[in-house]
């Protein structure tokens, strides 16, 4: 009789052990299915620039305390930006960018075309900028800048979050020897550049952002 119970006993536990086998190799294989699953799901994804959700905005500063006045140009083409990329470099190296200061638009009809005269018109060909991207790397862009026949560098910063690229840039027209420019119209808006103290300034810095969304194409 003892024989018979052991017998059993360990026919009862060799069945145990080959279905817990089983069962594992069947959760195993789900396991792989899943994660093959999840891989063919990756996309991959390309960007491409589009000029309708773009805005170039500068501000200029008045007063001793450097207050700032906002504005932007309602005439900017760009050239070289048709093409799709994987990253910001892919995109925008080489681009042209062209502004008609002619459209400058400072929020206050009364003053724009004060700047178009007094300063944009004091600078050889004035009428208009033209920017060229020559670098891109993963924080910064470069642009030549040419300006008042003068070409210069400048070296600006990005940050991209999602779609969401944002450039800043800070520069000195007396880069381009565009003083005169200012001191202009300065002399023509003497008033509305006091401060506090009576002192009327309008300084030479000038601080651009250039925010745009990306069209994100994903297969």
């Amino acid at each position: 009789m003892k024989k018979i119970v052991f017998l059993m006993s360990s026919t009862l536990l060799l069945w145990g052990c080959g279905g817990s086998s089983e069962s594992k190799e069947g959760a195993e294989n789900e396991v792989t299915e899943e994660v093959t699953e999840k891989v063919e799901e990756v996309k991959t994804c390309r960007y491409k620039y589009d000029h309708e959700k773009t805005e170039l905005i500068w501000t200029a500063y008045k007063y001793n305390q450097k207050t700032g006045v906002k504005g932007t140009f309602d005439d900017i083409s760009v050239a070289g930006l048709e093409g799709e990329g994987s990253s910001v470099a892919d995109i925008f190296n080489g681009a042209e960018i062209t502004i008609n200061t002619g459209s400058v638009n400072s929020g206050d009809p009364t003053r724009d075309p004060k700047i178009v005269e007094h300063f944009f018109g004091t600078l050889e060909g004035g009428e208009s900028m033209a920017m060229s991207i020559t670098n891109v790397t993963e924080d910064t862009i470069t642009f030549n800048v040419k300006m008042n026949g003068q070409e210069k560098e400048v070296v600006a910063n990005y940050t991209q979050e999602n779609n969401a690229l944002d450039v800043r840039a800070e520069i000195d027209v007396n880069s381009w020897g565009a003083q005169g420019g200012i001191d202009q119209l300065n002399e023509v808006c003497e008033d509305l550049h006091k401060g506090a103290d009576g002192v009327s300034i309008l300084w030479p810095d000038v601080s651009l952002l250039i925010t745009t969304e990306l069209v994100e194409i994903c297969e």
